[in-house]
């Protein structure tokens, strides 16, 4: 984001106007979710975390601060009488479990703590207060329509499927009446909206235009709620040698799109390329030319070494690829960022 300065979030995190909320990320990682404080128990509603299994030292943590409030980690560790750096790891897990935030960015800075801390380095994450966060609450009507209005910003068109894929705890049944009430106010639009999507569909009639207008060629990250394809998706993706091959919703996995349909798929931040459909070579230059656009983000270099399957290196796309900066590695086509 162009002009963004990290002390700008971690200034709304310590006034408490933000915060944060962890679930499991792949291995021992912390996907994150910031939200404005007042939001939060809708939210934590509407998404609550799954039952946790917590080991002891977790389970124990979390009586502490249910007795304590809010409390930094050696405080903690002074409760328990155990070290800050069993404390930490503690803290890790009620975090990865949806239980527990701290009131700043250093733990998701620092990553999960080391599981055998060394003496000499403590985990730069164990700095600030930590609390626990508020217990999921029943959803009201009103918080209900909050969440129907944030899932039409979010993707755009709402049905049954796209609910599904979202993970949203409410039945379908529950919002139905309501997404019919504000059609009948005029707000939302329903028909057979997007091929493909069974059943009924709502969207702002003013989205119309721009799914009619949809043109041209862009890269998704996977994940994005904009991304409606892949793993538990309404619209599957298939590898053209592969049937068993699913794209997962995952960060580091990207979908190049035209005209909004996916043709290319990106995976491994780059590792490997899949192609979705029959593309001209001038259609495979254009789709391929978007990826330096991963290197924007935090990634500092692309190394691609698969093309469907098979080794890049002798393949069609290895020329196209020198042609737009890559550079040849003995297995891989690399293309490092430009400062």
């Amino acid at each position: 984001m162009a002009g963004y300065r990290r002390e700008w979030l971690a200034g709304l995190l310590r006034t408490g106007e933000l915060v944060w909320a962890g679930r499991p990320g792949p291995g021992r990682e912390l996907l994150v979710a910031f939200l404005f404080r007042e939001d939060l128990p809708w939210l934590r509603a509407a998404y609550p975390p799954e039952p946790p299994e917590l080991p002891r030292p977790a389970e124990r943590l979390r009586e502490a601060l249910e007795e304590k409030g809010a409390s930094f980690p050696v405080e903690l560790s002074g409760e328990l009488g155990v070290p800050t750096a069993e404390v930490e790891r503690a803290l890790w897990a009620l975090a990865r479990a949806g239980l527990a935030a701290s009131d700043g960015l250093e733990p998701l800075s620092a990553g999960p703590p080391p599981q055998r801390p060394g003496k000499l380095k403590p985990w730069p994450g164990g700095r600030g207060g930590w609390a626990l966060l508020p217990r999921p609450q029943a959803l009201g009507e009103e918080e209900v329509e909050k969440l129907v209005r944030l899932l039409l910003a979010r993707y755009g068109v709402l049905s049954r499927g796209i609910l599904r894929l979202d993970g949203a705890a409410v039945p379908w049944g529950r919002l139905y009446p309501l997404l019919s009430r504000l059609e009948w106010r005029g707000e939302l639009v329903r028909g057979a909206l997007v091929q493909g999507l069974s059943g009924a569909q709502f969207a702002r009639e003013e989205l119309l235009a721009r799914l009619e207008g949809e043109a041209g060629w862009t890269i998704l990250p996977a994940c994005d709620p904009a991304a409606v394809w892949g793993a538990g998706a309404p619209f599957p993706l298939s590898h053209p040698l592969d049937p068993g091959w699913r794209l997962r919703r995952a960060p580091g996995n990207y979908l190049v799109l035209r005209d909004g349909l996916p043709i290319l798929a990106v995976e491994a931040w780059g590792e490997r390329l899949v192609g979705l459909s029959d593309l001209t070579l001038e259609e495979l230059e254009a789709a391929l030319s978007l990826l330096p656009e991963l290197l924007a983000g935090p990634a500092r270099r692309l190394r691609i070494r698969t093309w469907n399957g098979q080794p890049v290196r002798g393949s069609e796309v290895e020329g196209l690829l020198v042609k737009l900066g890559f550079s040849r590695d003995p297995n891989a086509l690399v293309l490092y960022r430009r400062y």
